[in-house]
């Protein structure tokens, strides 16, 4: 029997998103302090991000969630097959699920993390805190999650006690760039020197805000000549839609999945994440770690971030408060950008680093799993 600590993620389809790129970073970590992981995704498809995470060192299983007692045996043999001394929970849809069969067909430690405010209301809420004191209780589960945002609503909505453990970002690739690399950059993605650079970073799902930068863009005829580049998945081309009714089609471009975003962070004179709310931003603090300028909503959990980059600039969301907060890092002097950068790298790095949430999870892992070496 092997003696490295295994654990077991459940994901939904695997996506771009935090949870996703948090695993992809810390993989080489945990395989180096001996850990076997394992993700299981229970989405409908496997996923995009999936085979990014295979290239980190992961064996993904995809089990499509149903309402079933076929899905539930097939779980369950699934679980016992792996032996797993961690089942890492990551979803909120079915964790309940999850939990019970992990706890009732299997002697192993079970932790959820929760990586999005929910602000469920009604007798939802009060089923979601049921299943929360279930799954404390009754489950034995041990709650996690990734914003002081997060563990107040968590613990005034439903009465569920977290534990805070930040998220982290890959600092071993989301760094400054030199000056030479942000001009490679541009090269590369057609942009000159005289225009205005947005860039945003993730889907673009309706609490993302991203037509508002366009209406910020089409408003302020004093930041052009201008571009916005949305990176990632628009399902129903708002981005460029919006821009061909505003007349400034040409400006904007929603250029879909990338396999690598430095290039347009490091291209970038801004950044912009206009979300009316967040789980915690990790797409923020990765633009924050190579030094891009932030323009980000102050609304909870994003603003758990404030007090760490002040230098960012912190909006309401509306097309109005961006073009306003676009106009003044446009009118940065090259000493004041400089500042601003190293700033914002410096401030990432101390505080959302791989090794930092990694290296506490490992640890609670082990003492959860009472494997401590």
């Amino acid at each position: 029997m092997s003696d490295k600590l295994r654990v077991l993620h459940i994901l939904n389809e695997l996506q771009p998103s935090g949870a996703e790129t948090m695993l992809e970073s810390a993989g080489h970590l945990l395989a180096a302090d001996g850990i076997e992981a394992r993700i299981m995704a229970t989405g409908a498809q496997e996923g995009p991000y999936a085979g990014r995470l295979r290239a980190a060192g992961y064996e993904i299983v995809h089990l499509p969630f149903s309402k079933s007692a076929t899905f539930a045996r097939s779980f369950h043999k699934v679980v016992a097959a792996f032996r797993p001394d961690v089942v890492h929970l990551h979803t909120e849809r079915a964790y309940f699920v999850y939990a019970g069969i992990v706890r009732l067909g299997l002697n192993t430690t079970i932790i959820r993390t929760v990586h999005h405010i929910f602000e469920f209301n009604g007798l939802l809420r009060m089923r979601k805190r049921v299943e929360r004191w279930i799954s404390r209780r009754w489950f034995r589960v041990r709650f996690y999650t990734n914003s002081p945002s997060n563990r107040e609503n968590e613990a005034t909505r439903f009465g569920n006690p977290c534990i805070l453990i930040p998220n982290w970002y890959d600092d071993s690739l989301f760094t400054p760039p030199s000056e030479a690399d942000r001009s490679a950059a541009r090269r590369q993605l057609g942009v000159d020197d005289d225009t205005f650079l947005v860039v945003s970073v993730g889907g673009n799902w309706p609490y993302k805000n991203y037509h508002l930068i366009v209406q910020a863009l089409a408003d302020r005829r004093d930041i052009r000549p201008c571009k916005y580049l949305q990176v990632g998945p628009d399902p129903e081309g708002v981005v460029e839609s919006m821009a061909r009714e505003l007349g400034i089609k040409d400006a904007v471009e929603s250029v879909g999945m990338a396999s690598e975003v430095l290039p347009y962070l490091f291209a970038a004179d801004a950044f912009a994440m206009p979300s009316s709310a967040e789980g915690f931003g990790i797409a923020a603090v990765e633009a924050l770690a190579t030094g891009t300028i932030a323009v980000l909503s102050d609304v909870p959990a994003l603003n758990d971030l404030k007090p760490l980059f002040p230098h960012a600039h912190w909006i309401e969301p509306n097309s109005e408060t961006l073009g306003k907060a676009f106009e003044k890092i446009r009118g940065l002097d090259p000493a004041e950008r400089v500042e601003v950068r190293l700033k914002s790298a410096h401030a990432a790095l101390k505080h959302f680093g791989t090794g930092t949430g990694a290296a506490l999870y490992r640890m609670h892992y082990e003492q959860l799993s009472k494997r401590v070496k």
